[in-house]
């Protein structure tokens, strides 16, 4: 959150509680990417390894 708040700051001008709802919104949007990315690449390599017959070990 501290990394994010003197960007938060430098677009509103000003050093307010919109400084943390960004830190926080954009905390969570990470978190969601990263997710997404994960599960996109299990599937990956599941499909990878089906198409050849074999399950994948994990």
């Amino acid at each position: 959150m501290t990394l994010l708040g003197p960007l938060a700051i430098t677009i509103t001008g000003q050093d307010t509680a919109i400084e943390t709802w960004a830190a926080v919104f954009f905390g969570i949007l990470l978190v969601i990417i990263a997710i997404f990315l994960i599960r996109l690449a299990k599937r990956e390599r599941f499909y990878e390894a089906d198409r050849f017959g074999n399950r994948p070990q994990s």
